[in-house]
C-alpha cells in the first residue's frame, strides 16, 4: 500500500475538512483495492476499501453541513441545483447522485459504522457500499448492543461464549481484582450472528 495510504487511519480521515481532499483519498484508495485485488492480496485489498469507504463517509458528512438556500426543498432534487453544494461538487469532480450516496454513508450513526467493520472483518464478507448499507438496515431493525462483561483469561479480539455464541472486543479492557493470577478482566463486547 502506497506511502500515503498507510498514513490515512481512521481518526486522519475524519479530520479531513475539504470534500476534494476526502474525494481524492477515497479514488487513491479505490486504485489500490484494485492493484491488490489483481494482486490476489486480499487483506490489502480490504483495508485500501475500507480506506475508501471511510473516505467517501467523511466527504458526505462534510456535503451534509454545507448550508442550503434559504427556502429551498431538500425533498427534491433537480438537474439545475444551484448554490453552493453544486459548487463543491463541481470542484471536487462529482456528481449529485455521487454526492447523495455518500451522504447517505454520513448519515449511518458512527457505532454502526465500526460495527460493520469488525463484523465483516470476522465474518470474512467483503467491504462494500452495498453490504455497508444492507448491514445498516438490518442494524436499524435488531440493534446489536454491546455488552460489558466481565470474563477470566486472555483478551483476544474474538472470542466464542460457554454456549457457541461469538463476541467481538471492541476494548479496553480493565484488570479487575479477583480471578487466578490477576487475570480477570471487564470488557465491552459485541455479539455477531452466525
Amino acid at each position: 500500500m502506497s506511502n500515503e495510504l498507510q498514513r490515512q487511519d481512521p481518526a486522519k480521515i475524519a479530520a479531513i475538512t475539504d470534500v476534494k481532499e476526502a474525494a481524492r483519498v477515497k479514488y487513491l484508495a479505490d486504485a489500490a483495492d484494485k492493484f491488490y485485488s489483481a494482486q490476489d492480496d486480499w487483506m490489502r485489498a480490504q483495508q485500501a476499501k475500507e480506506i475508501s469507504m471511510r473516505s467517501a463517509r467523511q466527504a458526505g458528512a462534510l456535503l451534509a453541513e454545507v448550508p442550503r438556500k434559504p427556502g429551498e426543498r431538500t425533498d427534491l432534487t433537480s438537474r439545475r441545483r444551484e448554490g453552493r453544494l453544486k459548487e463543491i461538487l463541481d470542484d471536487s469532480g462529482l456528481s449529485e447522485t455521487t454526492g447523495r450516496r455518500w451522504q447517505k454513508l454520513a448519515e449511518i450513526p458512527d457505532e454502526q459504522f465500526e460495527l460493520y467493520f469488525g463484523e465483516a472483518h470476522y465474518s470474512n464478507w467483503e467491504y462494500t457500499f452495498a453490504s455497508l448499507m444492507r448491514w445498516a438496515r438490518r442494524e436499524e431493525e435488531t440493534p446489536v448492543r454491546p455488552k460489558a462483561i466481565e470474563f477470566e483469561g486472555e483478551v483476544r479480539e474474538m472470542m466464542r461464549t460457554s454456549d457457541g455464541g461469538r463476541l467481538l472486543y471492541i476494548g479496553p479492557a480493565i484488570r479487575v481484582p479477583g480471578g487466578e493470577e490477576g487475570k480477570r478482566y471487564k470488557a465491552t463486547l459485541i455479539p455477531l450472528g452466525g
